[in-house]
């Protein structure tokens, strides 16, 4: 079973990959409802992951309550505060982007992508950095998200590198 030390390890091995750089930009973020983001006038689809296409599930606790996939529901709790991201890839109007959030441990943030992989409501595709490959394998042997979904991976379109 992966412990929170092995997974804090991965995602912040994560911080200190070689990737290059272009131009980020931050500001607050709004998850849409295909997981994407909108963040500084800009679409962003979280880079390096597929998110599967799942049920929709609602978490009828919150006032209002509050629908949608559980990638979708899960990022819109994770997201406080300020996201910065880095472009990796610009195609008609979508932005691929690197993504982050303010965390304690994680000095250049908590990785959104990685943390939806380790969650198993994403998959590493095959150019994700290892750690992201890494992470999808626990989080498959582990029975977490999608994972744990009975016929969930059945109806997803696409796939990742697992």
């Amino acid at each position: 079973m992966c412990s929170f030390t092995t997974s804090a390890v991965l995602l912040g091995s994560l911080a200190l990959t070689g990737l290059a750089q272009a131009a980020g930009f931050a500001g607050p973020a709004l998850v849409n409802e295909d997981a994407s983001l909108s963040v500084a006038h800009r679409r962003v689809a979280l880079w390096g992951i597929h998110i599967p296409r799942t049920t929709d599930e609602c978490q009828p606790f919150l006032r209002p309550a509050d629908c949608g996939a559980p990638a979708v529901l899960a990022l819109r709790q994770k997201l406080v505060g300020e996201v910065r991201c880095e472009p990796r890839q610009e195609t008609d109007g979508l932005t691929q982007a690197q993504c982050f959030v303010a965390a304690p441990g994680f000095a250049r943030g908590l990785d959104l992508g990685a943390w939806l992989v380790e969650q198993g409501w994403a998959m590493p595709l095959a150019e994700a950095p290892v750690a992201y490959q890494v992470l999808g394998r626990l989080a498959r042997d582990t029975g977490r998200g999608v994972w744990g979904m009975a016929g969930a991976l059945q109806r997803s379109v696409g796939g990742g590198g697992l």
